[in-house]
């Protein structure tokens, strides 16, 4: 409504001024969603890490972690 009824922006459409927004929002989504994967590929190296360690006994794995990679591994 702004971008079609208010005095300065009457005259120019509002496609220049959407596309802007929605670059920058998807720059930021972008951003947060690479940021939030590479959370994850480091939380699970470091498991990883821990259970190659701990020789399949993970020292540092939540008890409910730990029941569902028992699980999966009885079903292999």
């Amino acid at each position: 409504m702004i971008l079609t009824n208010a005095s300065p922006y009457k005259d120019y459409t509002p496609f220049m001024s959407t596309f802007i927004i929605f670059f920058i929002s998807y720059t930021v989504g972008c951003l947060f969603m690479n940021v939030y994967g590479m959370a994850i590929d480091a939380i699970f190296l470091c498991f990883c890490y821990d259970e190659d360690k701990g020789k399949g006994n993970a020292k540092h794995c939540p008890d409910l972690l730990k029941e569902f990679l028992d699980e999966h591994h009885k079903k292999e």
